[in-house]
Parts: structure tokens; sequence; C-alpha cells
């Protein structure tokens, strides 16, 4: 895969969004990264926050976490705005220009679980 199916597929993206807890060992990365950020963190960026599903389960028990989540898709992203819709503590934004204020994104904690082929270094 390039990628670029993330951006522009619907159907890929749904697809995969549907069998997210199928996917192998995930619940056990998930778990592992639960168990390390710290229940009292102040903010987390997320890289490839995709349907905002880490984002979502780092808030079920951090409820003071805020949270900047980026993703190249904007059809990832329409999925996490209906998840975090009406939450003031989560900003999800496409890279671009945005990363010419780091402030902006600045942070305690990052995260890039599945994501980290697909972002330029």
């Amino acid at each position: 895969m390039t990628g670029s199916e993330w951006t522009t597929d619907e159907r890929r993206v749904r697809e995969y969004l549907d069998r997210a807890d199928e996917l192998p060992h995930r619940l056990e990365g998930e778990g592992v990264l639960l168990d390390h950020v710290p229940r009292d963190v102040g903010r987390v960026l997320d890289l490839g926050t995709g349907g905002g599903r880490l984002l979502g389960l780092l808030q079920a028990n951090r409820p003071r976490m805020r949270a900047v989540g980026l993703d190249f898709s904007e059809l990832m992203l329409a999925q996490a705005r209906e998840l975090f819709a009406g939450d003031e503590r989560v900003e999800l934004l496409q890279p671009g220009g945005v990363f010419a204020n780091f402030e902006h994104v600045a942070s305690t904690t990052s995260t890039a679980t599945g994501s980290g082929s697909r972002w330029p270094c």
C-alpha cells in the first residue's frame, strides 16, 4: 500500500474501521500503551490518529487529558470528528501549515501506533 488509499478510497477506510477490533495483537498493543501513559498526563499528540480509537481509549481514564490528533486522511479525520463531536479537549488536524507553529502541538506524550511507516522522517 502506498498510503494514498487512506485519503481517497472511502471503501478502504470503512473496511479498515469495521475490522479494527480483529487486527492481530491490537488489544495487547493498546494495553501496553494504556499502561505506559500516566493517568495524569496533560497533553497527547497522536500521529496517525485515524478514526480516533486510541485517543478515545486514553481519554476513558484520563478526564483532564487534552489531545491533538493528526492524520493525512480527511476520510479518517471525519470519523474521529464524529467520535469527539463537542469535546473541546480534542483537536483534530491534517498535517500542513500547522507544523510551522510547534507550540500548537506541544505535548507531554506522543503516539504513532500502527502508522509510523506512513510519516515522513
